[in-house]
């Protein structure tokens, strides 16, 4: 019928996506907050909130262009409201709670039948799952980046080398004497790679979602309003949680360099006052995790708030990409 409305026609795979969002979305809840079990809700709400948004997209692909009449005889249409009835019925099953071979025929159903509907997953979907996935790494070379600035800035880590060299080349026996010193190294390299991957994953999940719009919001319209309106969000967001190192870290310790540069004029040594000075940055150090911590977690929706005003006043969009918030 050409008088029906395309939301009308697509209304069977929004009903089975809200279907499948919510009730994954409520065994998550109950898994990570309450411990109790949920069965196979949690992979079919996810099984079927993708196949709801294939079904959807399967619906619009079958209009004939010409005649904007919806082909209803195509086996692909036939075949993918079987799968989104064999998902319907499997998670209508999870959700009572039925047992036994019925419930279990159900569930097998539902996931052999679901390729039928996931094939025909939009583009716009998997650009924005990529999207995701890039910023994920991008908080962890941040955090990197800052917690190893006392090797790359400074010349602190360069004078324990050449301090270590100095008696070493005189005798290899001297080593023992540095044995405390290497060990103290590794593990604070050790302890920076832990912190970098724990604080920069999470930073990165906290922009999960809204990379994921980002890239399926850019892919669908590159100029549009919506492409626009999630590349300001993000740029936001990552300002206020990581930030650039230059200008959120770099100022906190400027002043420390010159000390931590310090050394004995022959032995290279890093005087007491370098050392000092490296100990007040690592309290900068330890405040910059914090906000970062604290901004991906309690603040974070106060963080959302303040991104839709940037993104409301963003005037450009920008391909998702790697480097890039």
């Amino acid at each position: 019928n050409v008088s029906l409305p395309t939301f009308l026609r697509q209304l069977p795979g929004t009903l089975l996506a809200l279907a499948g969002g919510f009730s994954a979305f409520g065994a998550a809840r109950m898994v990570l907050f309450v411990g109790l079990p949920t069965g196979m809700i949690l992979p079919l709400g996810i099984v079927a909130l993708l196949a709801g948004i294939g079904l959807r997209s399967l619906i619009e692909k079958l209009r004939d262009e010409k005649t904007s009449v919806w082909k209803l005889d195509e086996p692909e249409y036939i075949g993918g409201f079987v799968s989104a009835l064999a998902l319907t019925a499997a998670l209508g099953a999870a959700l009572l709670g039925l047992t036994g071979p019925l419930a279990l025929g159900l569930t097998i159903a539902g996931f052999a039948l679901s390729p039928l509907l996931l094939y025909h997953l939009p583009k716009s979907l998997w650009t924005g799952v990529g999207a995701s996935l890039l910023g994920l790494p991008v908080g962890v070379s941040k955090v990197w980046d800052v917690l190893g600035f006392w090797r790359d800035d400074s010349k602190f880590n360069r004078n324990l080398n050449s301090w270590y060299g100095y008696w070493t080349k005189q005798s290899f026996w001297y080593g023992a004497m540095f044995l405390l010193p290497w060990a103290l190294t590794v593990a604070a390299y050790v302890g920076e790679a832990a912190l970098s991957l724990g604080v920069g994953l999470l930073a990165g999940a906290a922009r999960l979602p809204s990379r994921f719009f980002w890239g399926m919001s850019y892919e669908k319209n590159a100029a549009g309003r919506a492409a626009k309106f999630w590349t300001g969000f993000n740029a936001f967001l990552s300002e206020k949680l990581e930030g650039s190192k230059k200008t959120g870290f770099d100022p906190l310790v400027k002043q420390l360099i010159p000390a931590m540069d310090e050394k004995d004029p022959v032995t290279s040594r890093p005087t007491l006052k370098a050392l000092a000075a490296l100990t007040a940055a690592r309290v900068a150090q330890l405040a910059w995790l914090s906000r970062v911590a604290l901004g991906s977690t309690l603040a974070l929706p106060v963080l959302w708030a303040l991104a839709i005003r940037a993104g409301l006043r963003s005037d450009k969009a920008e391909r998702p990409r790697r480097g890039l918030f």
